[in-house]
């Protein structure tokens, strides 16, 4: 009876030790900087390949908490769920000597500390792809180290956009130039305290409808095959959720702007535009047309107006 109790306990013991060395081997492999700056530039060649030719340097950051406020207080459980993961982000600095873009990297890719896997990418020019509801594992059919694998030609690619750089930003006539330098491709925080004040007198429910609405436009964005892989922000508005939201006509306009402080909102622009119907969108043709600086200076145009 002894003995075959100890062979049990030996056999117990031999499962536990297998069923660790299993576990072990299914952990991510140490993330280190080489390691994230790889999987990063493989993330920017499948989704921006354009981008990857202006890349400078990579910079990688400390650990970094995922919060609600990262995608704008999205509140739909695919976002929920990750508040308090850790992960890192890479960005691709560029020679702002030889190009221009909207933003001040050519490209920034989010990894996820605990699974190596990407959490999101967003090139130059304000336009990206999530991870958050398909994987880049499904949204590829390989892992971001297997570059090579990837069937590039079914993946629709973020185009190369670039901003023509204003012939002066300075105001000549300022007794200071260091006090003159152009705003109009941000907003300040006394702008934005306006639109949330603006945006608060909308009545509750008309606040409430166009809430609702904007969830079920976003879910059908982020699970429709047309847009999921498009690098227009302008099918968005092809989708039959878009429909009621338009119709709910001008009076959600200060929602809608209220939504394009976030800087990943600026697809609401679409929105904006159908609202009004092209005719207070027009931009200085001078300037870049890309979709988040048009969509600050739609903005700011508005709150002139008000």
């Amino acid at each position: 009876m002894k003995k075959i109790l100890s062979i049990m306990i030996v056999v117990w013991g031999i499962a536990v030790l297998c069923t660790l060395f299993l576990s072990s081997c299914k952990r991510p492999e140490v993330l280190d900087n080489s390691t994230l700056v790889n999987s990063a530039r493989n993330v920017a060649l499948t989704f921006g390949p354009a981008y990857v030719p202006f890349f400078k340097e990579a910079n990688v950051s400390d650990v970094q908490v995922f919060k609600k406020k990262d995608y704008g207080g999205d509140s739909r459980p695919q976002i929920r769920k990750q508040i308090g993961r850790k992960f890192y982000t890479v960005t691709f600095t560029y020679d702002s000597t030889a190009v221009k873009f909207d933003f001040g990297f050519a490209a920034r890719v989010r990894i996820w500390k605990d699974t190596g896997e990407p959490l999101d990418v967003i090139f130059g020019n304000g336009w990206g792809r999530n991870f958050l509801f398909l994987s880049f594992k499904e949204q590829t059919n390989h892992s971001p180290n297997d570059y090579e694998k990837v069937a590039s030609d079914s993946i629709v690619k973020v185009p190369l956009q670039t901003v023509h750089k204003p012939e002066n930003i300075w105001n000549s006539n300022a007794d200071n130039k260091q006090d003159s330098l152009s705003t109009r491709d941000f907003l300040t925080n006394t702008e934005k305290e306006k639109i949330k004040e603006l945006a608060s007198q909308v009545p509750d429910s008309i606040r409430n409808r166009f809430a609702n609405l904007v969830d079920k436009w976003n879910i059908a964005i982020d699970h429709n095959p047309k847009t999921r892989y498009s690098a227009s922000t302008y099918s968005y508005a092809k989708l039959p959720e878009f429909i009621p939201l338009k119709s709910m006509g001008k009076q959600i306009v200060p929602l809608i702007m209220e939504r394009m402080i976030n800087p990943c909102d600026f697809y609401f622009l679409v929105l904006y535009e159908a609202v009004l119907e092209g005719n207070e969108t027009n931009d200085d043709s001078k300037f870049s047309e890309g979709e988040q600086i048009r969509a600050i200076r739609c903005v700011k145009k508005w709150l002139e107006k008000q």
